[in-house]
This record gives structure tokens, sequence and C-alpha cells, in this order.
């Protein structure tokens, strides 16, 4: 099998394992002279799976733990990297701190760091984990300047306290967006307390529950892995300005995006989204603003404030603006489009309609998710041809395509430049289909277009 297991001389004694037992550390050793499929792939980059248990896959056989399953997607799609699996049982993040210098002996293409989950089974200090975190990002950055980094985010189990809960949460998106990485929300999502897809501790999958943590993983590591390809093997090193966005909360192909003047959306803008809603079309597109505060990237969390009971998604098309655009025709417009990408424009219903104009309904922090990532038009077959879906908890709520928009893409950039100009950087949600619905603490929304990929945001309460 075409997958590479960490070889190393360490004496590694027994150690606390994620869930809570004490298990013997999953270290291979390399008993054997490397195979000709080992040998071959030495030259190629390394993907290192710096984990707990998780990604040792306690109890599982080797072939069956996610980064094997990476390692078959990786060849799958073509791409030359070897996943090395540098998972421990019992990891702390300090532990991984305490090994990261020796791994890096090997030249590192990209780092998925899933540590901090045995942390939280310790109740040890949140600013001690986040610490050591940092420390081994920084490490692998000075050993290895074009690394990318990947975070696994992680979730504490709820008798830890809601308040330490919610903090060890909020720790992984932080520290991508510190970091400009990539962010896996959830590494066991749709996984987690499912005792079918878990072993006889509740807390490791069974060989199909890391099926689906493997597809968890692939959904970010993919276009991170073709990123690097494309740009012949090379991390482009963030220069972030006081004012610029990390590029997970605000996401460009190849770095960091300036924080947008304006978010100007449309309302309305499709017919049985005007009717679930009970209101008549507009003769002329409706526009309304968010305030660029509201912005998160992907994984990072919706918050429904106090004063509203009846938040609501809407899924959208995002367009993000290349070029300067002042009273622009529509083919100047669509030629002033930097890229496409997901959103949601949050909306606190209740309040929409008791205060007749929009800006706190739409304002909150939190209130509009916009990510993965931008992609040009130029890979996505045209504006027509794009469509928008959102879910919640895995059920399709939304689904619709820009051909049935009442105001066309070039026709709403034309209308808007007309009366503001747009400026590069500026972003434009293009309204949402009929489907609309309400969320709660602990779903997760999805936003997804083809293409670009899928937009995913827990939510909590305040």
């Amino acid at each position: 099998m075409h997958f590479a297991r960490l070889t190393t001389a360490l004496a590694l004694t027994a150690a606390l394992a994620c869930g809570g037992r004490s298990q013997p550390a999953r270290v291979a050793e390399q008993a054997t002279p490397p195979s000709s499929a080992d040998s071959a792939r030495a030259g190629e980059p390394v993907v290192l799976f710096l984990g707990t248990s998780l990604t040792a896959g306690l109890g599982l056989e080797e072939a069956q733990a996610y980064p094997a399953l990476i390692q078959q997607k990786i060849d799958s799609a073509g791409l030359a990297f070897r996943a090395v699996n540098a998972g421990v049982s019992g990891e702390t993040s300090a532990g991984g701190l305490r090994r990261i210098d020796w791994l890096l002996r090997q030249p590192i293409a990209v780092l998925v760091l899933e540590l901090g989950a045995n942390d939280a089974l310790r109740g040890q200090d949140l600013d001690a984990t986040r610490q050591n975190l940092q420390q081994i990002v920084d490490r692998t950055r000075t050993a290895h300047p074009d690394c990318a980094i990947v975070i696994a985010g992680m979730q504490a189990p709820p008798n830890l306290g809601q308040r330490y809960t919610r903090a060890f949460r909020d720790l992984f998106p932080a520290l991508a967006r510190a970091n400009h990485a990539a962010l896996i929300p959830f590494l066991l999502d749709s996984v987690a307390a499912i005792p079918r897809l878990n072993q006889a501790d509740g807390m490791h999958p069974t060989a199909e529950g890391d099926r689906i943590v493997a597809r968890n993983v692939w959904r970010v590591l993919e276009p991170v892995l073709k990123d690097r390809e494309a740009g012949g093997g090379k991390r482009e090193a963030p220069t972030p300005r006081r004012d610029a966005l990390p590029a997970s909360r605000f996401p460009r192909t190849g770095g960091t995006m300036d924080r947008p003047s304006k978010i100007v959306c449309v309302g309305r803008n499709y017919v049985e989204h005007a009717k679930e809603l009970g209101n008549p079309m507009p003769k002329q597109p409706l526009l309304f603003l968010k305030a660029p505060s509201a912005l998160i990237g992907d994984g990072e969390a919706i918050v429904l404030p106090p004063a509203s009971q009846r938040v609501e998604h809407e899924g959208e098309i995002g367009v993000v603006i290349g070029a300067r655009l002042k009273s622009a025709d529509e083919h100047a417009a669509v030629r002033g489009i930097a890229g496409i990408t997901c959103a949601n424009d949050v909306t606190a219903r209740d309040l929409q309609q008791t205060d007749g104009q929009w800006t706190r309904a739409k304002g909150f922090d939190t209130f509009c998710p916009v990510g993965p990532r931008v992609v040009p038009l130029s890979q996505l077959g045209g504006l027509d041809a794009l469509e928008v879906r959102c879910r919640v908890g895995g059920v399709e709520r939304q689904h619709g395509r820009a051909a049935d928009m009442a105001f066309s893409i070039p026709r709403l950039l034309s209308y808007i430049s007309g009366i503001m100009t747009l400026e590069p950087g500026d972003l434009v949600l293009t309204g949402t289909p009929a489907g609309v619905g309400p969320l709660a603490p602990g779903d997760v929304v999805e936003v997804e277009i083809p293409g670009v990929g899928v937009l995913r945001n827990p939510v909590a309460g305040a």
C-alpha cells in the first residue's frame, strides 16, 4: 500500500489514550528494509500528520487509519505527496512540541496538526495548549518556510463546563486565523457520539468512522495540495497589513485579501424567496449593506445574539471584486470579477421585521461567513452555470441557480457601480433562493457552490 509510517528509534512508554485509557504509544518502527514502492516515494514531498491516537488509528489496522486513507486519495487524485503518520496514543500538545524538532529532520511540505484533545481530557489550561500549538507551527515554519499548515479543529466534552468547552472549540479557528492556516472545522464531524461509528470506548472511530474522518480531512487538504502543486510546491509567505484580514477569514487563493471596504447585498433576487416571506418582487435590485466586521471564515462559529429569537441562514453566491468598477456596463463588470465564493447572509429575521430597515438584523458579528476559497470565473464555466445549495445538519434546505435570478450578476454589478464605486476586494452577495430557515445552537450550516467548495460553520449560543 502506498503509505509511509513514521520510523523512529525513540522508546515510548505507555501513555493516556485520547479516550482516557492507558494504551501503548502507537508509533511504527521500521524493522524491515523499505519496500520498492516506499523507496520510489522517498523523494516525494511529505504530508506529516502530527496527532493523538485519533491519527495513530488506535484499535485499527494501519491501513484503516485516516492518514493511510488520505494517501489513497492523494494517489487517486494523481498528486505526488507521501503521507507520514506521526500519531501517538495519549499525545498532548506538550508532547507534540517535544517531538517536533526530531520530526522536522525530514522535509515537510504540509503539516496536519491534530493535537489538543488529550489536553482537554486533562482539563489543561488552554493558554498552555495554545502556546504549545503555536510553538509547533513556529518551529515548523522556521525549519521549512514553505510548509503549509492545516489545523484540525476539535471539541471538548460538555462535562468540562460551558466556558471551557466554548473556549476550547474556538482555540483552533483562532490558531488557523493567526497563522494563515487551513482549518478542518471539526475532525470528528458526523462521527462523534454516533455509536456505530465508534469503538467500544465511545471515543475512537471504527474503520467506517475513520473513512468519514478521512473525508473531513480531504475536503480541506485536497485544495491545499493542489495549490502547492500548481505553485511549484512553494507556499506564498503571508504579508499581512494592519488592515488585512487573515486568509482563513476572507480567503483568496495564494494569500491574504484586504478587508473589503463594503459588503453589498441584494434582497429578493429569487422570486420564490420573495414569495415565502410574503414580499413583492422589486422592480430594480434591492440593495443593502453588511458590516465588514460581520465576516468570519470557514469553520468559525456563527454566534446567535441574545437580542434575537429567530436567526436564519441565507446561502448565497458571493462575488469578489478584482478591479475598480464605476458606472461600468455589464461587460466591463464581468471583467472586473476576481472570483466566486460561498457566502451566508445570516439574518435575525425577527429584528428585520420589527426594525423596518435591515442594518441591525444583518450586521451582528459572525453574520457573514465567507469561504472556503475564491475561484476565478475561468474555472467555473461561466456565471449562468453557477448554483448554490445550503444544508443544515446535512439536510438540504436551499438550492438556487444563477440563471434563475431576477437580476443577473452582470446586471447587479453594473447597477451597483452606478451608485457606488466597487473597489478591489469588495464583496457582493447576490441574493438567496427559497428555503431560508432557523438556526439553533449545535447546528452546522453548509453553503456549497460546485467548483468552489463547501463553507461550513457551526452555530453557537452567545
